[in-house]
């Protein structure tokens, strides 16, 4: 595998390896080809791999492309069924951090939410009143007031793994990610480019599976840190 810009954070002789994915880059190449996907090699859609010359490489999994953190690869078809299996079957433990807008008086709690799938020419967006169960653990962990704004930093805990969840949750909650350009706060976003702000600040921190031993952390940026 070779892509210059992408940071390896663990990898294990069976196969798997796990990759800090930049923000702005797609877990695969859109059907259209615009953007910048994870890997510079052809990808089969159907079989969700990438062929390079040493082997084929496997998503497990997907993070939209304005998210940054943990994405996990197998290098061999078994491995990839048996980890995806993983995630059908919600074996796997996730935590994301974000900055969102507004403070929590209640520090901790759940969101649970039903949500439907509504497909562009060239996009997915999620909406409000479908049959598609979403539920998060949400805990704030720090908070910090700007001239922009008050603002709190979440860590959040997906107990399903619906499209843009998390995003969507934060803005039915009125709390809406920094930097979303398509569920957040508008007005806002502007305010914070001006102030340097390049990124939707959601970041995957951590992805267990313990089935298989894998434990894998990525690190929060210094764009993230800024906030604090």
């Amino acid at each position: 595998m070779s892509s210059a810009s992408l940071v390896i954070l663990a990898s294990h002789s069976s196969g798997w390896l796990a990759i800090n994915k930049p923000t702005g880059v797609l877990s695969h190449p859109n059907a259209n080809g615009r953007g910048s996907a994870l890997l510079p090699f052809p990808y089969d859609a159907k079989e969700e791999y990438y062929h390079a010359e040493d082997g084929n490489y496997y998503l497990i999994h997907r993070l939209d492309g304005p998210t940054s953190g943990v994405l996990l690869i197998a290098t061999n078809q078994t491995l990839a069924e048996a980890l995806r299996q993983c995630f059908e079957g919600r074996n796997v433990e996730k935590v994301y951090y974000a900055w969102v807008k507004g403070f929590f008086q209640k520090k901790t709690g759940t969101w649970k939410h039903l949500l439907k799938k509504e497909r562009g020419a060239n996009s997915v967006k999620m909406q409000v009143g479908g049959s598609l169960t979403a539920e998060t653990r949400y805990k704030c962990v720090d908070a910090t007031r700007t001239p922009l704004g008050t603002f709190s930093l979440l860590e959040l805990t997906p107990l399903t793994g619906r499209t843009h969840q998390l995003r969507i949750q934060c803005a039915e909650n009125h709390t809406p990610i920094l930097g979303d350009e398509s569920y957040g706060d508008f007005a806002l976003n502007k305010r914070l480019k001006q102030s340097g702000l390049r990124r939707l600040l959601l970041h995957a921190y951590s992805l267990k599976i313990p089935q298989y031993a894998i434990d894998v952390q990525a690190p929060l940026g210094a764009d993230f840190k800024r906030w604090a």
